[in-house]
């Protein structure tokens, strides 16, 4: 029976238990003293329907005012006059480059354009149409575009 009373986690258990009652009944034989407490005002309802007026202040007033805005009242945005909106005018991004020419004769050259948007090569004989843009003409180191009004010469460089 010696050998239970001298282990040290019996040991620890009666000590945690001696402080647990030492703790409950401290008070019953030193009471602690008198504490006086401190009364405000009562507030009633009707204090309250007073402090707030007629009541038609609502919470969401509250909740619409900016909370980091020194007097808590929304930002009033000046007037932007009016500006007339310019039409847009879209300009096609011209994306073709000649990087090479095929071909002995006037009729038998080839022409090869790299489409730089899209890093794609195609090949275009007199006639054929590119990005829109129609083929011509193709001489030795040129070639010549043709799109509604408007004409490009690209040459090789």
């Amino acid at each position: 029976m010696q050998y239970i009373l001298d282990s040290p986690i019996v040991k620890t258990m009666l000590g945690f238990n001696a402080l647990v009652l030492a703790v409950l009944f401290l008070p019953a034989l030193w009471p602690l003293p008198a504490i006086e407490l401190i009364k405000g005002p009562e507030i009633g309802a009707e204090d309250i329907a007073d402090y707030l007026g007629d009541g038609n202040f609502q919470i969401s007033e509250a909740v619409k005012r900016p909370l980091f805005h020194s007097n808590r009242r929304p930002a009033v945005a000046a007037a932007k006059p009016q500006i007339a909106a310019k039409p847009e005018v879209l300009v096609e991004k011209f994306t073709l480059e000649l990087v090479g020419i095929m071909g002995a004769t006037a009729q038998s050259r080839t022409a090869f354009l790299l489409d730089t948007d899209s890093t794609q090569t195609t090949s275009a004989k007199v006639g054929d149409i590119l990005n829109g843009w129609s083929v011509v003409e193709i001489s030795l180191d040129t070639i010549l575009l043709n799109k509604e009004l408007e004409q490009k010469t690209l040459s090789l460089n």
